[in-house]
């Protein structure tokens, strides 16, 4: 499920820092003994008055304590992986495979992580040639394989609720993509 963050209230959560301004979205788990167990992202909003946290019925995996005397606070987790845009994704942002009007790329220190077997696997299963497969893979490693950037065309997405409520339905925005041709 996905969740809604008041703007303020995220930037403060993470450091109040460059990271914490960047941020749109964040992974999390939420313990409150009077409403139950969430989990799910909670997207940036700007909200003027009331709760800081809106959370679905979709986020709620466990209910409620039903304990005499539960606590009326709350514990918000945000996971290891869970703030986006992650460095990752700032970097494969500036990669020339993925928008060639960047001038800047991203740093040497920058290796995208290898494709799973199991990505893969799914590959085989669309019906794409094994040897189209592992030469993508082999190509999308970048400099460990002699080669200065990946040539990476493809890219992990968080589902997340539209703040704005005008993104139609059955319509996905991706942030950061300036490059629409390669989403034909």
């Amino acid at each position: 499920g996905c969740g809604f963050i008041c703007e303020d209230f995220l930037v403060e959560i993470l450091g109040m820092n460059a990271i914490a301004e960047k941020a749109i979205c964040i992974q999390c788990r939420i313990f409150i003994p009077m409403k139950g167990v969430y989990k799910g992202m909670l997207m940036k909003k700007r909200i003027k008055n009331g709760p800081k946290i809106l959370l679905p019925s979709s986020m709620q995996k466990i209910p409620e304590s039903k304990k005499d005397g539960r606590s009326e606070k709350a514990c918000l987790l945000v996971t290891a992986a869970g703030v986006d845009p992650s460095t990752t994704n700032l970097h494969m942002a500036r990669l020339p495979s993925i928008d060639p009007s960047i001038n800047k790329p991203p740093p040497k220190s920058f290796n995208p992580k290898e494709l799973s077997t199991m990505l893969l696997r799914l590959f085989k299963s669309l019906g794409v040639p094994n040897d189209l497969a592992q030469n993508y893979s082999k190509n999308s490693k970048g400099k460990k394989y002699g080669r200065r950037l990946p040539q990476i065309s493809h890219a992990f997405l968080r589902g997340v609720a539209d703040p704005t409520g005008f993104i139609p339905s059955n319509f996905v925005f991706i942030t950061g993509v300036g490059n629409t041709n390669l989403l034909s």
